[in-house]
């Protein structure tokens, strides 16, 4: 299951961001974060790993990819490709895109040393 955070805008920027993150789960594991505010127009989507089912010991995979497809409003029940939507887990990277989202999907391969992982997206809306 998700969770979900959010934050008060900064007046600076006027703008706010929200936050989901899903469950700490297996390497092996597929992850799908659900309740993804439609709202947010800007998405950006990072993967941490861990040495631990508890997510408590950070872990920095060998090799392996994980592969970032969102369903947006105009493609609900379907997945599609987030623009660079291939992380390279053994470095950090983040995929941004434009786009009004529902939920996102995290498809991981040939991860090595770390045993678990977790996906967090945030998200902002222009005001």
């Amino acid at each position: 299951m998700a969770t979900e955070t959010s934050r008060n805008p900064d007046n600076n920027l006027n703008r706010g961001y929200r936050k989901v993150e899903s469950d700490v789960e297996a390497v092996a594991d597929t992850i799908i974060i659900t309740g993804v505010p439609p709202e947010a127009v800007h998405g950006f989507v990072g993967v941490q790993f861990f040495d631990s089912a508890a997510g408590d010991t950070p872990a920095t995979p060998g090799a392996g990819t994980v592969t970032v497809t969102v369903e947006t409003v105009n493609s609900e029940g379907v997945f599609e490709a987030a623009p660079d939507n291939v992380i390279d887990a053994t470095a950090r990277h983040t995929v941004t895109y434009d786009a009004n989202t529902l939920r996102v999907q995290l498809v991981p391969a040939g991860l090595t040393v770390a045993t678990h992982w977790k996906a967090v997206w945030t998200g902002n809306t222009d005001r």
